[in-house]
């Protein structure tokens, strides 16, 4: 799917699935920020409070997020290099 193909399908209010976001969206200058998040840890609001467990598993998502990102960083290279 082109990039115009894409903004096409979101304008008509159809979801764009994170795979197809990254591939084309997350570019080299993203690394950098992208490898902190990798380490995020979320921390306990003093109003907001939600439990540990929950905390954990969204700190868990957005670390899984972020490594997916990488890897088709990754996988981009390696195929632009052959």
């Amino acid at each position: 799917m082109s990039l115009n193909d894409c903004l096409n399908y979101a304008d008509r209010g159809a979801y764009l699935n994170f795979s197809a976001q990254i591939q084309h969206f997350i570019r080299e200058r993203h690394v950098e920020k992208i490898e902190r998040l990798k380490k995020y840890e979320l921390k306990q609001h003093p109003q907001f409070k939600i439990s540990e467990q929950a905390l954990e598993k969204i700190q868990i998502y957005i670390q899984y997020r972020a490594n997916q990102c990488l890897s088709h960083l990754e996988q981009s290279h390696s195929s632009c290099k052959q």
